[in-house]
C-alpha cells in the first residue's frame, strides 16, 4: 500500500514537473516567434515586407563588414570588459553585426510553395560566418568570469552597474545566443555562451544569498536590460537542468515585484506612475526603455503559467498609459527627460509598447490599443522601420493588425494633472498644454554628466512650457527652438537663463555649467493642486546653486485657457547678478514673423523695448498672450527680438538663434521682488488685448505675500488658496485656516448647499518638517532611500456647519460651533478632492411634533434590539436614523432588506430617543 501511495506521488510530481517544463518550452516557442517570423507567411502587408528587406539588407551588409574588418583566425589581444573602448567593441560587433546576421539566418520570408523564400535562410554558409563571430567572441576571453563591471549591494539589493556599454545592451546578445542554440550546440559552444549570460544575470539567481525582495521595484538599467537577457538564459536551459524551473520561478517573481511601487527615491515606478531612475523621473531612455521591456515580458507570458501578477498588469499599464496625460501629441516637458534635454518625444520611441499591451489582453487593455491607433497615425509617426531586438518584424505585424481593425480613442482635450514625483503640473484645455515643473527637498533640480544638459540648472525652477500651436504640437511649432537647414528642431540660440516662467539669477553661460546637479534644495512646499479641471502648481523656490541662495514664492493657477503666474518674497541678498522672471522666449520662424506689445506689431531683430511702470501685453512668435498689469511687479519689463548668441546643450558648439524674449527684471541683490502676469493660450492680438482689458473678470488676486498666495477664478467662483504659513487666518471665503502648509481649492455650487473642496499637501510624506538631505545622503542610506511614504493628516477649518455629501475612508469632519473641522489623511502629495453639503440638525422639541407616517409602520416601539419595518409603497433606499441632537448615526446600525419590509439591528445605539425617517417621512424611535 505504502510503496503504491509512493509510486503515485512521484507520478504526479512528475506529471507537474513535465507541466511546468512544459510551460515554459510553449514560452520559448512564442519568444522565438516574436523574434522571428514564425507566424508570418503571406508578407501582405509592404510595410511589413519592408521591415523584412531591411533585415535582410542589414544582413548582408554585416556579412562584409565581418569579413572585412575581423581576423577569426588570429584574434588580437582578450577584452577587458572594464575599459571602454573593449566594451564599445563588443557592443558594437554584436548590435551591428551578430544581430543582423542572426536574423537574416532565421526570418524566412514569404512563404513560396511551402518554402521559406529568404536564400539566406539557415543557410550553411551564413551559419558558419555566425558561429565564426561566437567563436571570436570566445577567443576575446568573454566567458562565465569576466568582469562586466556589474555590483549588488546586498544592502540596498540595488545593482550598480558602472558602465553604460555591453552591460546595458548585452540583450542583444542573449536573444542571439538562444536564437542559435541548436547550431551552437551542435559545436559545443552553446554552454560557453550560457555561463556569459548566467555570468551577466547571476544576481537573479535563486541562490543568490544577497537578494530577498525587502523592497518593492527595482533599478531601470535591470528591467530594461537585463530581465529579458535572464528570459533568454532560463528559456535557453536544458529540460533536465535540475534548477531550470527555479531560475523561472524566481525571474518571474523578481519581475514581479519590480512591477510593484517603489518606495522613497527608489526605481522604477512611482505612486504617480511616473518612472525613475537616479533618484528622479525619467520618462525617456531609462524610464521608457524599461516599460517597454515589460510590456514585452508581459505579451510573451500572458495566458502561461507565468503570467504576470494583476497587479503587475496594471502598474505597467497605468505608467504607459500616464504618457497621455504629460504629452501633448508627441511632446512631453523637459523637466520629465533628465541629462537628455532634446529627447522629449518618447511616446514615438516607445508607441509599439502600447501595442503590445493590446495583443496581450485586447479586452481588458482596448483603451491601450485604441491609443495606439491614433498616435499611430498621426504625422511623424506611422510604422517603425528601426531595426532592433525590440523592434522584430513580428512587431511591425502586431501594429498594422491594430491599425486595420481598431479605431482611434479621443485624446485628452481638457484636465489638470499633477505628478508629484515628477515635480511637475500639467493643464490641457481645448487640446492647448501647460506645464511647470519644480523642485524640492523631495525633487532634484536637474540632471547632466560631462556632456549632456550642461545648462539645465533652471529646468526646475518654474519652468513652463507652453504646447498649443500646431498639428501635432511640436516643440518647433511652438517656438521652443528653431529649426536648421533641413527643417528640424535645433537648440541653436536657446538662451538657457530665460526659461519661460523661472525666476533666478542671470548669469554668464560659463557660471551656468557651475554647481551640482541631482540636489535637492531643502524646501518642503511643492504642491500640484487640482479642483476637477482647474488647477494650481506651487512652489517654495530656492536656487541650490545660488552662492547667495537666491529664493521666491511662485504660484501658477490654470483656469481653461487663461493661467495667472504670481512671485513674491523674490530675495537674493548680496547677489552680485539680477534677477530676472522670464514670461516668454519663443524661436523666430524668420525675421518677420510678428510679435505685438501694447498693440505695436513688431518684426526684425532690432526691438528693445523697456518700461517700468504701467501696465504691458504682448504676444509671443506663435500667438499666446501675456498681460502684466500695472503696479503688479517690481523692475522693468523687457521685451526683445534678436539674433540670440548660445551654446548647445552638451556645451561643445556656440550657436545662435532669432527669438523674442520678454522677461521681468528685479534688479541686483532685490530684497521683495514680486510679479503678476496672466496667460491666454492662442490669444492673438484681439483676444490678448480683450483679456488685458478685462483681467480682473477672470482673476481677483486676494493675497499675494510671503503668507499665502489667494486668487479666485471669478467666472466659477473658485477660491485658490496657496498657503505657505500655517498661521495665517482667512476670510474671504469659507475656508478659515489649516495646520500645516497646503493648497486649498473651493467651489460653492447649488445656491450654496454644496461645496466642492480640494486640498493638496505638498509633503509626500517621505521626510519629516525637519529633515533634509543631499543626494548622496538618500542614496547611501538605505532607510531613506526606500523610506515608505507616510499618511499625513492636514485639518481644515471652515464656517458652517458641513458634513461629506458621500463618506470618504481618507476624510473626517468635525462640527465645533460655527465652524467645521474638515481632516485630510494626506499622502504621496495627491489632491484629496470631495463635496460637502450643510449638516441639518432637526431639534428635539421638533421630534413632539412628528405625526405618524402613512407609508410604513415599525414594531416593537420602544425597541430593544431588532425593529422590524414593514412597507406599504415597496422597497426603499432612503433611511436615516437621527440622534436627539439632529445628527445622522444611519452609520451605526445594520439594515436588513427583504421584500417590502426592513429589519433595523440596533443594538450598537444607546438608550435614548430617536427619529427613524424613510423617504422624508419620520417617527419617533425609544430606544429600551
Amino acid at each position: 500500500m505504502l510503496k503504491s501511495v509512493l509510486f503515485s506521488c512521484i507520478l504526479l510530481s512528475f506529471s507537474f514537473l513535465n507541466g511546468q517544463l512544459n510551460e515554459v518550452n510553449n514560452i520559448k516557442t512564442k519568444y522565438i516567434s516574436w523574434l522571428t517570423d514564425n507566424t508570418i507567411t503571406t508578407y501582405s502587408n509592404s510595410s511589413v515586407k519592408g521591415l523584412y528587406d531591411r533585415y535582410i539588407l542589414f544582413g548582408n551588409t554585416a556579412e562584409t563588414n565581418v569579413v572585412n574588418n575581423y581576423n577569426f583566425n588570429a584574434p588580437e589581444s582578450a577584452w577587458n570588459m572594464t575599459n571602454g573602448t573593449d566594451n564599445g567593441a563588443m557592443v558594437t560587433l554584436v548590435n551591428n553585426h551578430l544581430f543582423y546576421l542572426v536574423m537574416a539566418y532565421h526570418l524566412k520570408g514569404p512563404v513560396i510553395n511551402g518554402l521559406p523564400s529568404n536564400p539566406k535562410y539557415h543557410s550553411t554558409a551564413l551559419k558558419n560566418m555566425i558561429l565564426k563571430v561566437f567563436k571570436y567572441i570566445k577567443d576575446k576571453g568573454i566567458n562565465s568570469t569576466t568582469d562586466c563591471n556589474f555590483s549588488l549591494n546586498a544592502s540596498q539589493e540595488t545593482v550598480n552597474i558602472n558602465n553604460s556599454g555591453f552591460g546595458l545592451r548585452c540583450f542583444t546578445y542573449a536573444a542571439c545566443v538562444l536564437l542559435m542554440k541548436e547550431e551552437l550546440a551542435q559545436t559545443g559552444e552553446f554552454s560557453h555562451h550560457m555561463g556569459v549570460l548566467g555570468n551577466l544575470t547571476s544576481f537573479l539567481d535563486p541562490d543568490n544569498p544577497n537578494f530577498h525582495f525587502t523592497n518593492p521595484g527595482f533599478n531601470t538599467d535591470v528591467v530594461r536590460a537585463l530581465i529579458e537577457t535572464r528570459l533568454c538564459y532560463v528559456l535557453g536551459q536544458e529540460d533536465t537542468d535540475t534548477d531550470k524551473l527555479a531560475n523561472m520561478e524566481f525571474l518571474i517573481n523578481f519581475t514581479d515585484n519590480a512591477l510593484l511601487i517603489g518606495n522613497g527615491w527608489a526605481d522604477f515606478i512611482k505612486p504617480d506612475f511616473t518612472t525613475y531612475h537616479h533618484r528622479g523621473a525619467y520618462a525617456n531612455s531609462y524610464g521608457g526603455d524599461a516599460l517597454f521591456s515589460m510590456a514585452i515580458m508581459n505579451y510573451i507570458l500572458k495566458g502561461s503559467a507565468y503570467e504576470l501578477k494583476p497587479v503587475s498588469q496594471t502598474h505597467l499599464k497605468k505608467a504607459l498609459m500616464a504618457y497621455q496625460k504629460f504629452s501633448a501629441d508627441f511632446e512631453m516637458p523637459r523637466g520629465l527627460a533628465g541629462r537628455f534635454p532634446n529627447s522629449t518625444t518618447p511616446l514615438l520611441d516607445y508607441r509599439y509598447a502600447f501595442a503590445l499591451l493590446y495583443a496581450a489582453d485586447p479586452v481588458a487593455n482596448a483603451d491601450a490599443g485604441k491609443f495606439f491607433k491614433r498616435i499611430y497615425t498621426m504625422p511623424q509617426s506611422g510604422f517603425s522601420r528601426n531595426l532592433s531586438v525590440k523592434n522584430p518584424v513580428m512587431a511591425g505585424q502586431i501594429a498594422v493588425n491594430i491599425n486595420t481593425t481598431l479605431t482611434p480613442d479621443v485624446p485628452i482635450t481638457q484636465g489638470h494633472f499633477g505628478l508629484p514625483y515628477g515635480g511637475l503640473s500639467i493643464h490641457k484645455y481645448n487640446g492647448y498644454q501647460i506645464s511647470v515643473k519644480g523642485t524640492s527637498k523631495h525633487i532634484w533640480h536637474y540632471e547632466n554628466s560631462a556632456s549632456e544638459n550642461l545648462f539645465g540648472r533652471y529646468t526646475s525652477a518654474g519652468a513652463m512650457e507652453i504646447l498649443s500651436a500646431g498639428s501635432p504640437k511640436t516643440r518647433l511649432s511652438n517656438g521652443l527652438g528653431v529649426a536648421n537647414a533641413q527643417g528640424r528642431l535645433t537648440d541653436d540660440g536657446w538662451d538657457w537663463t530665460h526659461i519661460p516662467g523661472v525666476t533666478a539669477a542671470f548669469v554668464p553661460m560659463n557660471e551656468l555649467t557651475s554647481g551640482a546637479s541631482r540636489e535637492f534644495n531643502g524646501r518642503n512646499f511643492l504642491a500640484h493642486a487640482s479642483l476637477d479641471d482647474n488647477g494650481v502648481f506651487a512652489m517654495d523656490y530656492k536656487d541650490i546653486n545660488s552662492a547667495t541662495g537666491m529664493t521666491a514664492l511662485k504660484t501658477v493657477f490654470f483656469f481653461k485657457d487663461k493661467a495667472l503666474s504670481l512671485g513674491s518674497d523674490i530675495k537674493d541678498t548680496g547677489g552680485t547678478r539680477p534677477v530676472h522672471t522670464t514670461v516668454f522666449q519663443t524661436g523666430l520662424p524668420d525675421a518677420s514673423t510678428a510679435t505685438v506689445i501694447n498693440g505695436t506689431t513688431h518684426t526684425g531683430l532690432n526691438v528693445n523695448f523697456s518700461q517700468n511702470t504701467g501696465s504691458i501685453w504682448a504676444t509671443d512668435a506663435v500667438g499666446n498672450g501675456f498681460v502684466i498689469p500695472s503696479g503688479s511687479y517690481t523692475g522693468s519689463v523687457v521685451i526683445k527680438r534678436s539674433a540670440q548668441q548660445s551654446s548647445n546643450q552638451s556645451n561643445t558648439a556656440g550657436t545662435q538663434g532669432n527669438y523674442a524674449t520678454a522677461y521681468i527684471d528685479h534688479g541686483t541683490a532685490t530684497a521683495s521682488g514680486r510679479y503678476r502676469y496672466g496667460i491666454m493660450l492662442q490669444g492673438g492680438t484681439a483676444g490678448t488685448q480683450d483679456f488685458a482689458d478685462h483681467l480682473a473678470d477672470y482673476f481677483d488676486v486676494i493675497q499675494q505675500n510671503n503668507q499665502a498666495h489667494v486668487v479666485k477664478f471669478v467666472q466659477d467662483q473658485i477660491y485658490n488658496y496657496v498657503i505657505f504659513d500655517a498661521a495665517s487666518v482667512f476670510q474671504s471665503d469659507v475656508v478659515v485656516s489649516v495646520d500645516k502648509p497646503s493648497v486649498v481649492m473651493t467651489q460653492s455650487t447649488n445656491a450654496g448647499n454644496r461645496l466642492k473642496v480640494s486640498l493638496t499637501n505638498p509633503n509626500l510624506g517621505l521626510l519629516n518638517d525637519n529633515e533634509s538631505y543631499t543626494y548622496s545622503q538618500v542614496t547611501g542610506t538605505a532607510s531613506r532611500l526606500y523610506r515608505v511614504p507616510q499618511v499625513n493628516p492636514v485639518k481644515l477649518t471652515l464656517t458652517g456647519k458641513w458634513k461629506l455629501e458621500n463618506p470618504m475612508n481618507n476624510i473626517t469632519t468635525l462640527i465645533t460651533g460655527n465652524k467645521t473641522e474638515v481632516t485630510f489623511n494626506t499622502i504621496n502629495g495627491n489632491t484629496i478632492q470631495t463635496s460637502l453639503v450643510p449638516e441639518t440638525f432637526l431639534k428635539i422639541q421638533d421630534m413632539e411634533t412628528v405625526k405618524n407616517p402613512e407609508t410604513f409602520t415599525v414594531y416593537p416601539n420602544p425597541v430593544k434590539e431588532n425593529l422590524y419595518i414593514t412597507l406599504k409603497k415597496g422597497n426603499t433606499e432612503n433611511i436615516k436614523i437621527l440622534n436627539m441632537a439632529g445628527r445622522d448615526i444611519t452609520s451605526k446600525i445594520t439594515v436588513t432588506k427583504g421584500k417590502g419590509n426592513l429589519n433595523l439591528n440596533m443594538q450598537a445605539l444607546e438608550k435614548s430617543v430617536y427619529l427613524l425617517c424613510i423617504d422624508g417621512e419620520c417617527i419617533k424611535i425609544i430606544k429600551d
